[in-house]
């Protein structure tokens, strides 16, 4: 900072002298008298000397073609443009010294103008890209590097057909490496990537093999490998293109499978093992000395390279990678780069992450694959007040914006529920799982969270009541589960949210009968929140208008959540319905027949989709001993000796460890008395094949659900398997069948 305060001081000092200079030159010039004026284009101006019109090349100067000694000839310098013709014609004829195609690109753009516009039928759209081609065959690489001329390329490549497409790539096809690298010419290659067919994009891809690594060093070209690695290439070309960070020779040989780093480690010996480490961690260092962490094949060597190396060499990435965490958030890989240096990073680490977290919290929660850093942060990080400063604090500022995004909802119910799977997909809670037990983490879970969820529910709430007419009448799916969470759980501001959605619906009845917004509002009545108070609230609003909902299928299903709700509300539901019930009994739809017996008080309450239905017990019957069945012919069936043999055995050994007479004894007591004892009756077993034993394995139904054989007592429902004397006597039966 000196250095450059030093430098400006310096420039400053020699503009302030050439200043003056030209103040004292200007001072010493001679007045200039009226007649030497002259109008030119209404404005008037000072004539020039002829001596100052044109400056004489001083002696010790040489000319261009001229020899010391030589007379030199007058020389002329260029004229000073004092018009805007003049100047424009001045600016044309540079165009033109400096660019030999100016005049060709400068009446093709005439023709793109007209081409590129949206009122353009296609027919002409298709001339104008054939007469550009036309004019444009052979001359594409003087064209293409010009501002204007790419442009006119990316037009004809994109409206042109496949032979016309085909033409431009093989003509541009020698220099795509080179395109890449050129501030204009680049974006002529994912417009290529995007129009073109398999073969041409194939063709792009494989071009940049065995120059990823210049490439990635390069700015420009490694935007352009970027877009062709994450939206492009197949996973077979992505190993490909990862393969040269692991050494020059992977950069050589290309193998014709799909290796990756893992398959390509184990097969090698320790210490190339270190060597493909170190080739991937000096590939690493001068991207992020440049600040290339932007792209996806960067952050797939850093999560490479810490999953991988030792202990040590991992923190040390990722303390060097901590601070731009954040300019990694988009994409899978840096995410998991970023939940790791905050799982493997201490108080102090975890302080400077979310310093650089604060200024983008809103942004990064409405991120794909960013939204799940912030919930890391949610379950580890101990330092609650800090948290909530600078993720929570800006989440709510912003909360009538994250609340209708589709992550960014996730994080603010994250925080009402954490580890919910109704707002968290599984391989984002087995993703966040990774992070339990960090040795940073001291806090009680519970706690933290109890903590981080302070004042949130009432935010929530305070922003439906205030824009409850736009959040009802959304389609997305996710803004009414959002609804149906926050109107299910009391707090100090439930019941404006309340009033207002319930206003809203009342506004608008077709919301009770569309797709996404009927199934939330009947589950929401089921709802005992403040006593019922959604369904009282919407029955109350609804009150002389519940005959022509009932009528239609979707809407019948809200009248019956409101039926099915509260005692008080129901009997308002019957009351205004019973009078029509024979006219709803003529309505052939699914909801209105619920409906019809819900009014009747035929049909069993219902309870919302997400609470399991409790079974009715059966009650219980006492075991009645049948009489052994008359044995049946056993029908042979084929199975293996050894097999066989082993079940035999298994019978034979339970037969000997059988217990002496008194304590068989005993058992038989013990069964007699858990026999009287009331029990539900199981359906009794299939018949065993003889010399077949079942032997209970994974995933066997256990005797207390499939039933006991028929001679065995029934147990109680709580056992889940049958006595040891039981069961003894049945293998000892089986035995003696056999």
């Amino acid at each position: 900072t000196m250095d450059l305060m030093a430098d400006r001081s310096k420039f400053k000092g020699q503009a302030d002298k050439m200043k003056k200079k030209g103040k004292a030159e200007f001072a010493k010039r001679p007045a200039a008298g009226a007649g030497d004026k002259e109008k030119v284009n209404g404005k008037k101006r000072f004539k020039k000397d002829e001596e100052e019109e044109t400056q004489a090349v001083p002696e010790h100067m040489e000319v261009d073609g001229q020899e010391d000694g030589e007379p030199k000839e007058e020389h002329h310098s260029r004229k000073i443009p004092h018009t805007h013709k003049e100047q424009e014609a001045l600016r044309k004829e540079r165009k033109m010294s400096s660019n030999p195609s100016f005049e060709l690109v400068v009446g093709l753009k005439k023709a793109w103008e007209t081409g590129r516009q949206k009122s353009c039928s296609e027919a002409r759209r298709k001339e104008i890209v054939e007469e550009m081609l036309g004019q444009l065959e052979g001359k594409f690489r003087e064209v293409i590097f010009l501002h204007d001329g790419a442009r006119l390329v990316q037009f004809c490549f994109q409206h042109g057909n496949a032979d016309q497409r085909t033409m431009i790539f093989n003509a541009i096809l020698p220099d795509i490496s080179e395109l890449c690298q050129h501030t204009y010419s680049k974006f002529v290659i994912p417009k290529m990537l995007i129009y073109g067919n398999k073969e041409q994009r194939d063709t792009i891809i494989t071009s940049f093999y065995g120059k990823v690594k210049k490439m990635m060093r390069h700015k420009t070209a490694a935007e352009v490998l970027s877009v062709a690695y994450m939206d492009y290439a197949n996973s077979k070309q992505r190993a490909a293109l990862m393969e040269e960070f692991y050494g020059p020779e992977f950069a050589l040989f290309k193998s014709t499978e799909k290796r990756t780093l893992d398959e390509i480690l184990a097969t090698q010996s320790k210490e190339k093992q270190e060597a493909v480490l170190g080739h991937i961690k000096a590939a690493i260092t001068p991207m992020l000395e440049k600040g290339r962490t932007s792209h996806q094949i960067v952050h797939r060597l850093i999560l490479d390279y810490i999953t991988h190396a030792a202990d040590a060499q991992a923190a040390e990435m990722l303390e060097s990678v901590r601070e731009q965490a954040v300019e990694m958030l988009h994409t899978r890989e840096g995410a998991k780069v970023a939940l790791l240096s905050i799982w493997k990073g201490d108080a102090k680490a975890r302080k400077a992450i979310l310093k650089t977290f604060k200024p983008y919290a809103v942004k990064i929660s409405k991120e794909e694959y960013g939204f799940a850093v912030l919930l890391g942060a949610f379950d580890s990080i101990d330092d609650t007040k800090l948290v909530r400063k600078s993720l929570v604090q800006p989440l709510l500022d912003e909360i009538d914006t994250v609340a209708l995004d589709r992550f960014g909802q996730k994080v603010l119910m994250y925080l009402l529920h954490p580890r919910g799977t109704k707002h968290c997909s599984p391989d984002t809670i087995t993703l966040l799982k990774q992070g339990d037990g960090n040795p940073f983490s001291k806090k009680e879970s519970d706690v933290r969270q109890a903590e981080l969820a302070e004042g949130v529910l009432d935010a929530i709430h305070q922003m439906v009541a205030r824009t409850a007419g736009s959040l009802v009448k959304s389609v997305e799916p996710h803004v009414w589960l959002m609804l149906k969470e926050v109107l299910s759980l009391p707090g100090s501001h439930y019941a404006a949210a309340v009033k207002a959605v319930v206003a809203a619906v009342a506004a608008d009845t077709e919301l009770l009968d569309q797709k996404a917004s009927h199934r939330i509002l009947k589950d929401l009545c089921h709802s005992d929140a403040e006593d019922h108070l959604f369904a009282r609230s919407l029955a109350a609003a609804l009150a002389g208008r519940l005959l022509p909902l009932a009528r239609a299928n979707r809407s019948a299903f809200v009248v019956l959540g409101m039926a099915e709700s509260c005692a008080a509300v129901a009997d308002a539901v019957r009351a205004e319905l019973a009078p029509a019930t024979a006219e709803l009994a003529t309505v052939d739809s699914a909801g209105t027949k619920l409906l019809l017996k819900a009014l009747s008080g035929t049909s069993e309450p219902r309870v919302p989709r997400d609470t399991p239905a409790k079974k009715p017990a059966t009650p219980a019957k006492a075991a009645t001993p049948k009489a052994p069945a008359a044995p049946k012919a056993a029908t042979p069936t084929p199975v293996p000796a050894p097999a066989a043999a082993s079940e035999e055995q298994a019978e034979e050994e339970a037969v000997h460890a059988a217990p002496p007479p008194a304590a068989s004894a005993a058992a038989e007591a013990m069964d007699e008395e858990q026999a009287e004892e009331p029990a539900v009756a199981a359906p009794a077993a299939p018949a065993q094949t003889p010399g077949k034993a079942k032997t209970p394995g994974k995933g066997a139904r256990t005797p207390a659900k499939a039933g006991a054989a028929a001679t065995a007592p029934t147990t109680p429902a709580n056992t889940k398997t049958p006595p040891l004397a039981t069961r003894l006597r049945s293998a000892q039966k089986r035995k003696e069948t056999s």
